[in-house]
């Protein structure tokens, strides 16, 4: 007969571990490498992005924001969007004066050398002083980043830059233009008069990225005029001088938090925003009336909710029109039209027909 031996529980457990204690140990073990692994991936990508986060800070400079709207808006000193936003209330109160400049994507390459993408900014005295950076760029020279030191390419050397021209249409729709717009120019690359850590080298740049920087500086009116913009002293009356983006830095002495400071430039940038800083334009229609247009082509949903609604608080009779080409139009009888504009309106839009049952 076997005899029944009671156990209390915590012999059980020691009993039970002192005969799994080699399993025991390996989960242990197994647990503790496992912990080890996890907190070091957790330290090292905290690294990682204080990493990142410190380069792309040091990279924006003296900036803490950047405006970078969908379409280039005038940069006139008295009348321009960096002027009136000096002159509001609501924004000087958060912000000092802004520096407008002209942004591209371009190729950069030493003669018979091989092209190097770069992004290429068209920048005056107002950029230098933004940084606290000496020395403006003289005409027919440019300043290059670490990044194309690096590359081969060196102060006193000749540089070539292709840029293109900036486009309203994707040049991959319907009706954007085909032909390749692109320039190219010719300078000579000149050296940072104190080279410094950020833009003070040409270490500037207004996305993040892990890879050096590779910029290329040129007057900002150099730039206006290689791709055939007015520049700065401009005849009155034409095209006003042009920018497409804009840097803000936050007062010393502001009080508030970024999402706060965030909303008050949005507002303020809003106010001082009109028809052509949102790529729209007014003319005066043929048959009398005024016409409102894109230069995207295409009014957005938001526009053209608020163009109706400006025409009903103006008691003003408005209508939104779609016109496209159409590669032909064809009759039954057998006639065709090439390359004609159909525009689509309301039915209530559309002007009565001459023997129809309405006119």
């Amino acid at each position: 007969m076997r005899a029944i031996v009671r156990v209390s529980p915590g012999r059980f457990v020691r009993r039970g571990l002192a005969h799994y204690r080699r399993e025991h140990l390996l989960v242990a073990l197994a647990t503790a490498v496992a912990g080890t692994v996890l907190v070091g991936a957790l330290v090292v990508g905290d690294s990682v992005r204080g990493s990142l986060r410190a380069a792309f800070t040091e990279r924006l400079g003296t900036a803490d924001f950047a405006v970078l709207p969908v379409h280039s808006f005038p940069d006139l000193p008295e009348t321009g969007l960096a002027a009136r936003l000096a002159g509001d209330s609501g924004f000087t109160r958060y912000f000092l004066d802004p520096a407008p400049l002209y942004r591209l994507d371009g190729t950069a390459f030493r003669p018979g050398g091989h092209p190097a993408p770069v992004t290429v900014f068209g920048v005056d005295e107002r950029f230098f002083r933004f940084h606290g950076v000496s020395g403006a760029l003289a005409a027919g020279s440019v300043r290059i980043s670490p990044g194309l030191r690096r590359a081969g390419l060196e102060p006193g050397e000749p540089i070539l830059i292709r840029v293109g021209e900036p486009a309203a249409i994707a040049p991959a729709s319907f009706f954007g233009d085909k032909e390749d717009s692109a320039v190219t120019l010719r300078r000579t690359v000149e050296p940072w008069p104190d080279p410094g850590p950020g833009p003070a080298s040409g270490s500037f740049s207004l996305f993040p990225g892990q890879g050096p920087v590779r910029a290329v500086f040129v007057p900002l009116d150099d730039l206006r005029r290689a791709l055939e913009e007015p520049a700065a002293g401009a005849p009155p009356g034409g095209s006003p001088p042009r920018a497409n983006a804009l840097l803000v830095r936050t007062r010393s002495d502001a009080v508030g938090d970024p999402a706060e400071f965030e909303a008050a430039l949005s507002e303020a940038v809003a106010r001082a925003s009109g028809l052509d800083e949102r790529g729209l334009g007014l003319r005066p229609a043929p048959a009398g009336g005024l016409v409102l247009e894109s230069r995207s082509l295409v009014l957005s949903d938001g526009v053209l909710e608020g163009a109706l609604a400006a025409g009903q608080r103006l008691a003003l009779s408005a209508a939104p029109v779609l016109t496209y080409l159409a590669t032909a139009i064809r009759t039954p009888n057998g006639g065709e039209t090439p390359y004609s504009l159909v525009a689509g309106l309301p039915e209530d839009a559309l002007p009565a027909v001459p023997g129809s049952a309405d006119g």
